[in-house]
């Protein structure tokens, strides 16, 4: 079974496809003129952290089937470097289809803020139910909405931070240091274990959750015009392995598909019989560590 953030993904594609390269080659068919590389990855947690922390790139984390056509395209308009990371799991509707970047206030509340990325929305939503929390979200994790932040933080009565991503804990944590330098505030940090392994929830090292977001799969690569490519990692003792791409595909811009079926999906090496993702940034887990955060 396939997962229709990955089948808006390739469908996305395929239509960029159809429309044919433009002046320069790219797969661009209305600003063929501005270059850009796109790169595509599908659930590996350490692909995203490592582009999360790569300067000069832009990096999309859609939430929403809707949402992952949305980027595509609009990163393409923009002829953009940028790594968009689908997710074999999705919320329950799409956000930020406006401009679709920065942070939308999606609840309001006073004794803090969390922030939460991509498809951990759902997930963040139920957790804090009930929480007096702001939730923040945003597709779009690089660059960081500093200001966004900012203005919500200081509008709480209590400067706690809760940061909610698909990768490695504290990937963005000194973005948020950086954007309230000169706010006192406290930070949970929750996300993937950096070495790939089961984590605990706590606020040792800015938090953890139960065990890592294992969502590993494809990470398929469309270049406009650059040797860049990407490789994904199957997770230790899941009996799975990632495929990476090579760093040009065939003369058309699109990756070889090593990672995919006859009918164009990647393998779901990450999911479960019934489809969905098998990660440890669940809602029980998220409860638990914002729970214990906020006593």
């Amino acid at each position: 079974m396939h997962s229709d953030m990955l089948r808006a993904l390739t469908g996305t594609v395929r239509e960029l496809m159809d429309a044919g390269p433009g002046p320069d080659g790219a797969i661009n068919p209305t600003a063929g003129d501005t270059g850009g590389n796109l790169l595509f990855g599908y659930g590996a947690s350490d692909v995203l952290t490592m582009f999360c922390s790569r300067p000069g790139w832009t990096v999309h984390v859609p939430g929403h089937p809707d949402e992952v056509r949305r980027v595509v395209l609009d990163s393409v308009d923009r002829g953009e470097r940028a790594y968009i990371h689908v997710s074999p799991r999705s919320n329950s509707e799409p956000r930020g289809l406006g401009d679709g970047r920065g942070f939308e206030t999606v609840r309001e509340g006073r004794s803090g803020v969390v922030v939460a990325v991509g498809p951990l929305l759902d997930p963040v939503l139920r957790a804090t139910a009930g929480l007096d929390l702001a939730v923040l979200y945003t597709a779009t994790i690089r660059p960081f909405d500093s200001a966004g932040l900012r203005t919500e933080v200081l509008a709480a009565d209590q400067p706690n931070v809760v940061l909610v991503e698909p990768c490695a804990r504290g990937t963005s944590s000194h973005y948020v240091a950086e954007a309230l330098l000169h706010v006192p505030h406290r930070l949970l940090a929750l996300g993937t274990d950096r070495d790939d392994k089961p984590v605990r929830p706590g606020r040792d090292d800015g938090g953890s959750v139960d065990r890592e977001d294992e969502d590993d799969g494809l990470g398929a690569a469309l270049a406009g015009g650059s040797e860049t490519g990407t490789e994904d990692r199957g997770t230790e003792g899941r009996g799975t392995e990632g495929r990476g791409t090579e760093d040009r595909g065939p003369d058309d811009g699109l990756a070889d598909d090593g990672g995919l079926n006859d009918d164009g999906l990647a393998d779901d090496g990450g999911l479960n019989d019934d489809g969905l993702a098998d990660d440890g940034l669940d809602e029980e887990s998220i409860a638990a560590a914002v729970r214990d955060f906020m006593r």
